[in-house]
């Protein structure tokens, strides 16, 4: 079956703002997965704005920490566990890494 584009009249922001709405409508639980990166960091507040736009004053979120993050990567998400409106699962992943040296 061939695909066909279909053209929003809406910014990006808002059609985000739909589908994280859908979502809220279609499943019981929503975890946002935060890397503390730019991208997740949006999608986190655009969940919690649904969030409290559904009465709910709470956003589950999940973040991996690979042992290998940045401090400042590090410190920036524990800000985000300490708010009162996260309820955040952090897990850790002892990674071993290999470095190698050519030439």
């Amino acid at each position: 079956m061939a695909r066909v584009r279909k053209f929003l009249d809406i910014d990006v922001v808002e059609a985000a703002y739909q589908r994280v709405r859908h979502i809220f409508e279609t499943f019981d639980t929503i975890v946002v997965m935060f890397s503390g990166g730019k991208d997740s960091l949006v999608a986190l507040h655009i969940v919690k704005n649904v969030a409290e736009e559904f009465g709910q004053s709470r956003v589950n979120v999940v973040f991996r920490d690979e042992e290998l993050i940045p401090d400042s990567v590090i410190d920036f998400v524990d800000e985000y566990r300490r708010a009162d409106w996260v309820r955040m699962w952090w897990y850790c992943y002892p990674l071993k890494s290999q470095k190698y040296v050519l030439g």
